[in-house]
């Protein structure tokens, strides 16, 4: 059999920068099309483009796309069945750009327009074969043996030009040849190739239709790790027992269902960069000299696999004729060999290396359930729910290492708020100094005598905790104030229908979880010439003293609010995602206009969410807010 389809998109693009700079807009700017750069006053903003005039940049982008999946299956006996398949996806995208003369864009870079062309090109594809034999012998026992080999490999190219200086607008991105600035030409490629080959097998056994039993050995090698230890060995075991199929539970008449299940089996990750195992160097020339430079990375010729090993234990439960029915979960996670990039020292020629660092932990539960309060013929109520409870923790680095720190910053020597892992705590842990106060006139004295590592403190401004009290502020003082992971989390769902009467509501939700909203951050930084939040409305000044919002400020040197934990922000939220209300017309009424159904339905998507978080979005987060959407609609069939 075979299985294909060819598509082709045209998308015109909108500059990324529109929203952002639509978003931080002076409310009381008026909106033109002549104006390069927004104004605050009387004052022009040059890193503040006209978003207006922005929507006159050309971007559109075609996407070609092929995808083909074709098999074949014989079966030379009853028991035995071979399969051969094979997929390709192929895509094609080319991407033109050309920023016009008299835009910020351009005129900020004295450009005097740039055309760019780019050209993406991948290709993947999968091959598997496989042969299951099944038998059952003496009745009750069944067995089914699996044996399979899937090959894979995914191919990446891209080319791009840009060029400057163009005598007219005219040209747009279409003739390349215009451009007169030759000594800003930018020519660029790459090519990637990365594979991955496993060998599988499998039996499944079971008895009386009680008692459960898989097997599955998995070895697997990727491109993505040097060859001596390119593969690696996944063993799994699962079992069942089907306990409500049992003769004395049976006769009871009490469980519709009950299962009890445990697995352990081990999983690999091997979800690195491409050629993490080489240090890569990059040419260039300049006139007849060709130099070699660093990408930044140190090849690690000993990476290994990522090991999972997990432990899964559940019970299932059925009762009231199925009307009620309950699971619950325990997993527990070890990942050894964590492969994690880790920041090095410039003095070592590099800025990062890939490597396992060490191992975590992963624990938590699961439960589901599902009930049929009310199920009559034009009356029914169904509702669902599930919650999940999980924990992760770091418990060891590579050698007698307690933290590894990940720089970055203006000077790329900057301990970051993210991105670091420390034994014992969560591997998304958020890192910041405590908050202490807003500094007033009568804590100068103090202040002044305190090293705060080349910081200024001044009346308004956030004095964070001295916690080791040595009079010294700095990196030893900041701790672990929480992480991203919810303490629990899940959904829940109702569905009534009455009649012709249907409403559905499903809603999810995330407790605990800690978050940093970059958004808000700045924001509350504003120091008027940007948008602000309305909690700048109780900043501090020497007339507001008591409060915990900082001075309006312009400059830098000062505690950002980020860098406290009074900044981090929970993100717990309950959310409305979906909601339904249809009615289903009376079939006496179709059958007059030859409709076997139909139905009228109001959907909303994203109606409402409760959350104290400050950014756009407690999920999505803060790059675009999350869209509410409602849709009217008519279904039928003849």
């Amino acid at each position: 059999g075979t299985n294909s389809s060819f598509s082709r998109m045209k998308t015109n693009l909108v500059q990324s920068s529109v929203f952002g700079q639509s978003f931080g807009a002076n409310p009381m700017y008026e909106p033109n099309d002549e104006d390069v750069y927004m104004m605050w006053g009387s004052s022009s903003q040059s890193s503040s483009h006209n978003p207006i005039k922005s929507l006159t940049i050309d971007d559109v982008r075609y996407q070609n796309m092929v995808n083909t999946t074709n098999y074949i299956n014989i079966t030379p006996m009853q028991e035995l069945n071979i399969r051969a398949a094979y997929s390709l996806n192929y895509r094609n995208q080319t991407q033109y750009t050309y920023i016009p003369q008299d835009v910020g864009q351009s005129l900020q870079n004295s450009l005097d327009g740039r055309a760019t062309h780019q050209k993406n090109e991948w290709l993947n594809w999968q091959w598997d074969i496989s042969a299951t034999y099944t038998k059952t012998f003496a009745r009750d026992h069944r067995l089914s043996a699996y044996l399979a080999f899937n090959a894979s490999e995914n191919n990446s190219e891209w080319n791009s030009a840009r060029v400057d200086g163009f005598p007219s607008d005219d040209f747009s991105y279409y003739y390349l040849n215009a451009a007169t600035k030759k000594a800003d030409f930018e020519v660029q490629s790459d090519f990637q190739t990365s594979a991955i080959a496993a060998f599988l097998q499998r039996i499944n056994y079971s008895y009386a239709n009680k008692y459960y039993a898989t097997l599955t050995l998995r070895q697997e090698g990727s491109s993505r790790i040097a060859k001596q230890n390119r593969w690696g060995l996944f063993p799994a075991l699962a079992l069942r027992w089907a306990i409500s199929e049992e003769k004395f539970l049976k006769e009871a008449g009490i469980f519709d269902q009950l299962n009890l299940r445990a697995g352990y089996g081990i999983v690999g990750n091997q979800n690195i960069p491409m050629y993490a195992y080489m240090s890569l160097y990059r040419p260039t020339v300049s006139g007849t000299t060709v130099s070699y430079n660093s990408d930044g990375r140190l090849g690690n010729p000993d990476i290994r696999w990522e090991q999972q090993k997990q432990l899964n234990i559940g019970l299932d439960v059925a009762i009231l004729k199925n009307r009620l029915s309950l699971s619950a979960d325990y997993f527990n996670i070890n990942n050894d060999d964590l492969l994690m990039q880790r920041t090095l020292s410039t003095l070592t020629g590099f800025n990062n290396t890939i490597a396992n660092v060490g191992a975590m932990t992963n624990k938590g539960f699961e439960f589901t359930a599902n009930a049929q309060i009310i199920n009559q013929r034009d009356f029914s109520w169904n509702v669902s729910g599930n919650i999940s409870f999980t924990k992760n923790k770091i418990t060891k680095l590579f050698g007698d290492v307690e933290a590894i720190y990940s720089y970055g910053g203006y000077t790329n020597s900057e301990i970051q708020r993210t991105g670091n892992l420390f034994v014992g705590e969560s591997i998304n842990s958020i890192y910041v100094w405590k908050y202490d106060k807003i500094a007033q006139e009568s804590d100068m004295d103090r202040i002044s005598k305190m090293n705060l590592g080349g910081r200024t403190v001044r009346p308004g401004d956030i004095m964070v905790v001295d916690t080791d009290d040595n009079g010294i502020i700095n990196d030893d003082d900041r701790y672990v104030v929480g992480n991203t992971d919810p303490k629990y989390y899940g959904g829940f769902s109702t569905d009534f229908r009455y009649k012709g009467i249907g409403l559905n509501a499903i809603f999810t939700y995330s407790q605990g979880l800690k978050r940093i909203s970059g958004r808000y951050e700045g924001m509350i930084n504003s120091s008027g010439l940007s948008v602000a939040h309305t909690d700048m409305l109780d900043r501090w000044t020497p007339q507001n003293t008591n409060t915990n919002i900082p001075r309006a400020y312009a400059a830098s040197g000062r505690f950002g609010f980020g860098e406290v934990d009074w900044g981090v922000q929970d993100a717990s939220f309950l959310r409305l995602s979906s909601l339904t209300l249809s009615y289903n017309i009376p079939t006496l009424l179709l059958k007059k206009i030859d409709l076997n159904n139909a139905q009228i339905y109001l959907t909303g998507n994203n109606v409402f969410c409760a959350t104290k978080y400050k950014g756009f979005d407690p999920e999505g987060g803060d790059n675009y807010p999350t869209s509410r959407m409602w849709v009217v609609g008519l279904k039928f069939d003849f």
